[in-house]
């Protein structure tokens, strides 16, 4: 059990905002072995507020840009939920793991954008349920090459998640696609260099109002 106590008061700007809550943020984890292989599951709750720093009467402006949150205090709540299985091979040299995660949160606040014709954007937080959720899969294998003196890494991870926006009185739902996969090489040869490289993949895509926006990006580095 934890109390969340918030007071924000401006006398001048006659704005004040006051919460007073008792929270029970449960967690679980299990965790068994059997071999090679270590299976384990979690599962939490967790509440968050609004930070005192976004709490604030009238307006900020950043560039040309206006900001405003003079709604009710925000809470959040974020129920999360996984799995992993685990292998570890000793005698081969091989590590790998791969898993699930989810993840729920709910919201009192919501941001709303309105953008003029100039560019201008005027956010404003606003009283208004906000929810969304977050899947994600991911797989993660090493071995060490003993012969060759090489370490290879290599991962993959894919989330879909979606959020509700509200844009110029416009209520809409986002769905957001991103996956990676990355590749790491280390040799260590010589006693007095170990050379890597590393080349590493990501995709995104995100679907609104019957749009489809792609990203990709391709990075590499030698060490």
């Amino acid at each position: 059990m934890s109390n969340n106590i918030i007071h924000v008061k401006d006398e001048e700007n006659f704005f004040k905002r006051d919460l007073n809550k008792w929270l029970f943020q449960p967690s679980l984890f299990a965790e068994l072995s059997v071999k090679k292989f270590t299976f384990s599951a979690t599962a939490a709750r967790v509440n968050r507020f609004s930070s005192l720093t976004s709490i604030y009467p009238g307006y900020v402006f950043s560039a040309l840009n206006i900001n405003a949150y003079q709604s009710p205090i925000e809470e959040a709540a974020f129920t999360r939920a996984g799995s992993r299985v685990a292998y570890k091979n000793l005698l081969h040299n091989i590590d790998a793991n791969w898993g699930y995660s989810y993840t729920h949160n709910n919201s009192n606040i919501m941001l709303s954008r309105q953008i003029a014709d100039n560019g201008q954007q005027v956010s404003t937080a606003i009283l208004q349920n906000n929810s969304g959720a977050a899947h994600t899969l991911f797989l993660n294998f090493s071995k060490y090459m003993k012969k060759a003196a090489t370490n290879l890494v290599t991962g993959y991870s894919y989330t879909r998640s979606t959020t509700m926006n509200l844009l110029n009185n416009n209520l809409f739902t986002a769905i957001n696609h991103n996956q990676n996969a990355s590749l790491k090489l280390e040799n260590s040869s010589l006693s007095w260099l170990i050379a890597g490289y590393t080349i590493a993949y990501g995709y995104s895509k995100r679907i609104d109002r019957g749009t489809n926006n792609l990203t990709h990006t391709l990075s590499q580095e030698p060490s």
